[in-house]
């Protein structure tokens, strides 16, 4: 399941942010860091009670969180990045440079805009919208 999402969530990073790298051309480090986005995304839905479930007749699910739910999630996910970032050496600097290790979102969650922060949620708009296409879906709470 992660393996066709985290695929899935690097067009959507593509199609927001005008990016035009294809998955293959990634490096091993940033489709693991797909991957784990997307891991991430799902124990974080799972942690505020939705349930993954297949999909059956009359299966229902879930399309979007609480607005609650997705500062919590835009945090958790953009502490995993950020330690995934410092424990690499990404210091942060005011204009981003892969070859140089350098990105202007090494800050706190607080620090970042609008726009990054969207880039944080997702992963999790992601799964919510494919889910479908592998055969679960994201259930609601139980009552």
């Amino acid at each position: 399941m992660v393996f066709c999402g985290n695929r899935k969530a690097h067009l959507e990073y593509n199609r927001v942010t005008g990016s035009t790298s294809a998955w293959e051309d990634l490096g091993v480090h940033f489709q693991e860091s797909n991957r784990a986005a997307v891991r991430s995304a799902i124990l974080a839905l799972l942690g505020f009670g939705y349930r993954l479930q297949l999909i059956s007749a009359g299966s229902a699910c879930i399309q979007q969180v609480t607005n609650e739910e997705r500062l919590a999630i835009e945090s958790a996910e953009h502490d995993r990045w950020l330690r995934e970032k410092l424990l690499d050496g990404w210091p942060c600097a005011p204009n981003r440079s892969g070859p140089l290790r350098l990105n202007p979102s090494v800050v706190t969650t607080e620090e970042l805009d609008a726009t990054t922060k969207r880039l944080d949620f997702l992963p999790t708009e992601t799964v919510l919208r494919h889910l479908g296409d592998l055969g679960y879906v994201m259930a609601p709470k139980e009552p």
